[in-house]
């Protein structure tokens, strides 16, 4: 058993908790036990397999905390923890696997904040920590994975704004934000996102402007659904973008009315004043000495 380097028991129905033992198969490469019924905490043990890339434990019913150790496993490229009872925060050892392909940590209750050091996972194409109790920003950070093609942290506790930086996450193909707090504006530089084919922003609360050029032009209403200040194009289904209304006009004619009426007063006022001059001219030169 000890010569093992692929243990396949996924989609099964079994149950309990993972064996301890399972340490011991120090040549092991790859793990698949999801989509069992597997219970218990997710032993250390499994952290003394250094040959481990792929570990797959994800749809069970597995408990407590995401064992720290795990970040000492280098060779990662899958880890896979989707659809478990976990509730700890995401350990910080976690950010350290540069090589990790694949991250999926989603549909648990893991709680705190998603670390900035998750740009340190420069060659990842896929991270999927939806459905937890991730709280905090959004990291800009994330904008230096550059490999990135799935990211997905929808239905969490995030809030602010949406990084500018995710510009220069140039092979996303699917970036999912909806379900949380996130607030401000879409950065208008995500219309550089060539690739980008699904997009979900619903349920926050961003207001401003939807950007209509690059990929914006083919999402639809429902990438931004219960987004109660945006504004924009009709088909996106939300009020109209505020154009110049009269008030704003009237805020650049109004001065040269202005202006123009103070001008002409003047002008009555020179005429008015320089023919009362005249008029009493006139009545100085009839009324002389010399006509008596």
């Amino acid at each position: 058993m000890s010569t093992l380097i692929i243990v396949s028991l996924g989609d099964n129905q079994l149950s309990g908790p993972i064996p301890c033992s399972m340490g011991r198969l120090h040549n092991l490469q790859r793990l698949g036990m999801f989509d069992n019924t597997l219970q218990g905490y997710i032993p250390d043990e499994l952290c003394q397999l250094e040959n481990l890339f792929d570990l797959d434990l994800g749809r069970n019913q597995l408990s407590g905390s995401v064992p720290s150790c795990l970040g000492n496993l280098t060779a990662f490229k899958l880890l896979s923890l989707r659809s478990n009872l976990l509730n700890s925060t995401i350990p910080s050892t976690l950010w350290g696997l540069s090589d990790i392909l694949q991250l999926d940590l989603s549909s648990n209750s893991l709680i705190g904040p998603l670390s900035g050091a998750v740009g340190n996972l420069k060659v990842a194409t896929d991270i999927d920590v939806s459905y937890n109790q991730l709280s905090g920003s959004v990291p800009s950070s994330i904008g230096s994975l550059v490999s990135l093609v799935n990211l997905s942290l929808a239905h969490n506790n995030l809030e602010g704004p949406i990084p500018s930086s995710f510009v220069t996450c140039l092979s996303l193909v699917l970036l999912d934000l909806s379900q949380n707090n996130l607030s401000g504006v879409i950065p208008k530089s995500l219309e550089a996102l060539s690739y980008l084919k699904y997009l979900n922003l619903s349920f926050n609360i961003l207001q401003g402007e939807i950007p209509t050029g690059g990929p914006f032009k083919n999402f639809s209403a429902e990438s931004f659904v219960s987004n109660r200040g945006l504004r924009g194009a009709s088909h996106f289904q939300v009020p109209p973008c505020k154009r110049k209304t009269s008030i704003a006009i009237l805020k650049y004619v109004i001065p040269g009315i202005l202006s123009a009426m103070l001008l002409a007063t003047s002008m009555i006022w020179l005429l008015m004043l320089r023919r009362k001059k005249n008029v009493k001219a006139a009545a100085n030169s009839i009324f002389t000495p010399q006509d008596f």
